[in-house]
């Protein structure tokens, strides 16, 4: 604990420099696949993420009694973080609607049979459904998405270029991460369109990420699928130390300071412009500074709740750094010649 502040401390008084990057323009996804106006992980919400400039999504799975993908993201209804989403504590327009306290159907998403889930989940306004969205049909559009729905449209939209899932299974559960796995393949074998497009699978679990990953390795047909450790606690390059990591992923904690997350960072986009890793992505990154020092670090990937924003300064930022670089550059073509005069 005492080493967790003092290195706290030190990352706010000497935050590591900022390393120097090649320039690459940041791929903004979708957070839970929505800009805010249709519910969470729905073939709708990133339809309009994409459309409103998302190069993809990130959006939750779980996996049901009969095996079944479901895209959802609490899978046990009562979970604090679940309770909370369920009062609106988030702010959103949609909150999950699931049953009752009491209710036989209030149990993990894993215990339930699709047809269960799809008979006793969705989605509800807390206010007035947005006037602008015309074409939202509470019955079809608050309902719980299969993983087969979302990839029956993206096999048709050419822009959603990543597709980023963040699995929900828990390591007492990781029994089932092979059969998860071998469903992913099946979904993505039948749809070969697919096969250029890149696939995350994402967790926070160290039991689960070792599961997935092996399941994935022992097929060769899978060589778009990526599985990605998710961090959003202090660990992340001593845990790339002793694995064959090629990605990561790092969350912003609301308690953890930023400057602490900027120093993993930091190393991380240092890693990776040594050839060490092949990318970063970062979650849930909001706000202008936040965006703007992203973009500054070039970043590879960002997951975000507002698409527009994420990508106005993130292309800005990609836009300055290509000018300074091309400054430099011509700078440093004209030095020889000045001096022969």
């Amino acid at each position: 604990m005492l080493g967790r502040v003092f290195d706290a401390v030190r990352t706010v008084l000497f935050p590591r420099p900022r390393p120097r990057v090649t320039p690459r323009r940041a791929l903004v996804l979708a957070h839970r696949g929505t800009d805010g106006r249709v519910p969470e992980n729905t073939v709708k919400g990133c339809r309009l993420a994409v459309e409103g400039g998302a190069d993809g999504f990130e959006v939750d799975l779980c996996m049901t009694r009969d095996g079944k993908i479901v895209l959802w993201h609490d899978c046990h209804p009562d979970a604090l973080v679940a309770v909370v989403r369920q009062a609106g504590a988030e702010g959103r327009l949609f909150v999950p609607r699931v049953p009752e306290f009491g209710s036989e159907l209030r149990k993990p998403v894993s215990q339930l049979l699709l047809s269960e889930l799809l008979a006793s989940h969705g989605y509800e306004a807390v206010d007035e459904v947005p006037p602008d969205l015309v074409d939202f049909d509470p019955e079809v559009d608050c309902r719980p998405a299969l993983l087969d729905d979302l990839l029956d449209w993206a096999a048709t939209e050419r822009r959603a270029r990543v597709l980023a899932f963040d699995v929900k299974l828990k390591p007492s559960e990781r029994a089932r991460l092979p059969s998860m796995v071998d469903t992913i393949a099946a979904a993505l074998a039948a749809r070969p369109v697919l096969a250029d497009r890149r696939i995350f699978l994402l967790t926070v679990h160290r039991e689960v990420y070792e599961t997935m990953t092996a399941a994935v390795n022992g097929r060769s047909n899978l060589r778009s699928l990526v599985v990605v450790p998710d961090f959003e606690l202090p660990g992340v390059m001593d845990f790339v130390a002793r694995r064959p990591v090629r990605y990561v992923s790092l969350g912003i904690n609301p308690r953890r300071a930023w400057a602490s997350t900027r120093d993993d960072l930091v190393q991380v986009v240092h890693a990776r412009e040594q050839g060490e890793l092949d990318g970063v992505l970062v979650w849930t990154a909001n706000g202008d500074k936040v965006l703007a020092e992203l973009g500054k670090l070039a970043v590879d990937a960002v997951i975000t709740d507002d698409v527009a924003a994420a990508r106005r300064i993130l292309d800005a930022e990609h836009e300055r750094h290509v000018r300074l670089l091309e400054r430099r550059e011509r700078a440093r073509i004209r030095i020889p010649d000045e001096k022969v005069r």
